[in-house]
C-alpha cells in the first residue's frame, strides 16, 4: 500500500512537473508574446558571483510573466538552458533552448515564467551555455527574490 500511494505521488508530481517545462517552453519560443505590454514584468539578474544582492519583486502580481533578463558572462555558446528551483524546494524544472538577445545596454538572456507559478521565497536559475556539439561550455547561477 505505501509503495502504491508513493507511485501515485510521483507519478502525480511527475506529470505536474512535465505540464510545467512545456508551458515554459511555449512561453520561451523565440517569437513574441501577444500580450500587451502591462501584462509583462521586467527584472534584469547579474550572476550570483558579480552581485551578492539578490534582485526582488513583489508578489501581487498585477502580470501574467514575469521576464528576466539574465547577464551571461560571457556569449560565445549556441544556446542555453535553464534549470529554475525555489530555494528549499526539490522540485526543478528545465527551459531548453533558450537564445542571447539583443536589448538596450547589451545581450541577454529571457526567460519567461508565468506569474501564476511563482510563490513568495528566493528562487534560483542555474544557465548552462551548450556548444554546438551540445556540452555544456559555461554556466552561471542566478538569484531572484518574490516577497
Amino acid at each position: 500500500i505505501v509503495g502504491s500511494v508513493w507511485y501515485v505521488t510521483f507519478r502525480r508530481n511527475e506529470t505536474r512537473r512535465q505540464a510545467i517545462e512545456r508551458e515554459l517552453a511555449e512561453l520561451n519560443t523565440f517569437g513574441e508574446l501577444n500580450l500587451p505590454p502591462n501584462q509583462i514584468s521586467t527584472l534584469i539578474v547579474s550572476p550570483m558571483s558579480t552581485s551578492n544582492v539578490v534582485t526582488s519583486i513583489s508578489s501581487t502580481f498585477k502580470t501574467r510573466i514575469l521576464e528576466l533578463w539574465l547577464l551571461p558572462r560571457t556569449s560565445q555558446v549556441k544556446s542555453y538552458n535553464a534549470l529554475l528551483q525555489k530555494v528549499g524546494s526539490r522540485n526543478q524544472v528545465q527551459i531548453s533552448n533558450l537564445q542571447l538577445q539583443n536589448r538596450a545596454g547589451g545581450k541577454a538572456v529571457r526567460l519567461r515564467i508565468s506569474t501564476r507559478l511563482l510563490t513568495p521565497g528566493v528562487y534560483r536559475v542555474q544557465l548552462n551555455g551548450l556548444s554546438t556539439d551540445g556540452r555544456v561550455a559555461e554556466s552561471d547561477e542566478y538569484s531572484f527574490k518574490i516577497e
